[in-house]
């Protein structure tokens, strides 16, 4: 199960952009190093050659070769129309690379031959287990080629090259084994993180649902009409309305609760049918219901909210087939300089000037 895609996109660009600082760190480390062996050596008398071409062998190829692969791979990485997958691949490699010159500029150093391991365990980072057999086929080449370089070279006739060189491919071939357990372990807790995060979220719209009606309730009124207020512009009118079931109250005293619950369900029903993209229903408290009503002049809303109002006076309910149910209603037009609050209070006002003319009824401000 994939996480959250953007989530993961974000996540996975912080690490590549961690990973090329370690890159940097780690040339920089390597030139220091490099130097710093020259110069032992050299005072040692250790040197296998002269020291100009020490100096080029050991310091300068290997440091221009990494400066340079930084430089290339900083362009990729950086480019936006590249895929994450590809730029994981770039980063990777990068790592991969510079291991492979260390090895292959420094083989008389035989713990450097297993230095590709390092890139293969660093390339778990993106649970891409293409990706890591990749940079184990590339760490494989290159004991192969640093092999028969240094046998034609300084390792010349040494007879431990070859088990260095077995012995970099067993260390090469254990680091692709633990990266698949490492990236299977870190696909599984991917997964259960999904998993909970997916949870949590239906158990979120559950909170902001009328489990009842299978409509909005008012947590997200607020928030929401805020929302819209702050990217209101007077072209595209909006209105709230408010309605409220006429004597509900004396209906469940009458028929008893689960009458007034099959009510609320069929009005629920229509609410839904009446939703769209510019229409969103809320269920505001007890038999009380909020429609925000977006792009939509004051006309408009009082021309739907009678269309519902008709047809739910013409519902027909089990506890009394005869009986007709009505709502009063409500309806302000947003105008700049009010707020959340105001703009639902004023339709509240609304709503009880029509209870006040005689129920069944609708007002508007």
């Amino acid at each position: 199960m994939v996480f959250n895609d953007e989530f993961q996109g974000r996540t996975e660009a912080k690490w590549r952009d961690k990973m090329y600082g370690a890159c940097v760190a780690i040339v920089i480390i390597i030139f220091a190093a490099d130097f710093l062996f020259y110069f032992l050596n050299k005072t040692g008398g250790r040197l296998h050659l002269s020291e100009q071409m020490s100096r080029i062998r050991f310091i300068y190829i290997p440091t221009i070769i990494n400066v340079a692969l930084l430089i290339i791979a900083y362009f990729p990485l950086k480019n936006k129309k590249l895929t994450n997958r590809v730029k994981n691949a770039v980063i990777s490699s990068l790592l991969t690379l510079i291991c492979i010159t260390i090895m292959i500029t420094n083989y008389v150093y035989t713990p450097l031959l297993a230095l590709p391991a390092l890139g293969i365990l660093v390339s778990t980072l993106f649970a891409d287990k293409v990706l890591t057999l990749c940079i184990t086929a590339a760490g494989m080449i290159s004991v192969l080629i640093t092999f028969f370089v240094a046998g034609n070279d300084l390792r010349y006739g040494d007879p431990t090259l070859v088990s260095d060189c077995g012995i970099a491919w067993i260390i090469i071939a254990c680091a692709q084994i633990t990266s698949n357990v490492i990236i299977g372990y870190n696909e599984d807790r991917v997964e259960y993180i999904s998993k909970q995060y997916h949870r949590e979220q239906e158990l979120s719209d559950m909170v902001k649902e009328d489990p009842l009606m299978n409509i909005k309730n008012r947590v997200t009124v607020g928030p929401t009409l805020s929302d819209k207020i702050r990217t209101y512009t007077p072209e595209l009118p909006m209105c709230l309305m408010m309605l409220d079931i006429d004597d509900f109250k004396a209906l469940n005293e009458k028929y008893g609760y689960p009458s007034g619950d099959e009510v609320l369900v069929k009005l629920g029903e229509l609410l839904i049918e009446m939703e769209n993209e510019y229409i969103t229903p809320y269920r505001f408290g007890g038999e009380e219901i909020l429609v925000l009503m977006e792009n939509t002049g004051r006309e408009q809303a009082e021309k739907m909210t009678l269309d519902l109002l008709e047809r739910f006076r013409n519902l027909r309910f089990s506890f009394n087939p005869e009986m007709q149910v009505t709502f009063s209603a409500g309806i302000k037009q947003f105008e700049p300089g009010i707020v959340a609050g105001q703009w639902i209070s004023i339709t509240d006002t609304e709503m009880f000037r029509a209870k006040k003319s005689g129920k069944n009824c609708i007002k508007s401000a």
